[in-house]
C-alpha cells in the first residue's frame, strides 16, 4: 500500500470514530454495544465510510473483510472494558 493509501485508511478511521461520536448519545455511548439498534448504526456507518473513504486499491473481498475487522475490534474493545481516547 502507498504512503496515500495508508493515508486515505487513517482517514476512514477517524471519520468513523467521529460520526459515531456525533450519532450515539453521549449517555448511550458506553453501553453501544448492548443495543441493537446502535449496533445496527456502526455497522451501516463502517460500511458507508469505509467504502466512500477507502482506497481504490481494495477490491470486494479486501473490503468486506477490513469492514468486519473493523467492526469486531471496535466491539472487543466494548466489551473488554476498553475506554476510546478522544
Amino acid at each position: 500500500m502507498t504512503e496515500a493509501e495508508t493515508q486515505k485508511v487513517k482517514l476512514a478511521a477517524k471519520a468513523l470514530l467521529k460520526r459515531v461520536l456525533e450519532e450515539i448519545p453521549k449517555s448511550q455511548f458506553e453501553n453501544w454495544f448492548k443495543e441493537g439498534q446502535s449496533r445496527k448504526f456502526l455497522r451501516d456507518a463502517s460500511l458507508e465510510l469505509l467504502y466512500v473513504n477507502l482506497p481504490d486499491s481494495y477490491d470486494k473481498q479486501l473490503f468486506q473483510r477490513e469492514r468486519h475487522d473493523v467492526f469486531d475490534a471496535i466491539l472487543d474493545c466494548a466489551l473488554s472494558g476498553v475506554k476510546f481516547a478522544v
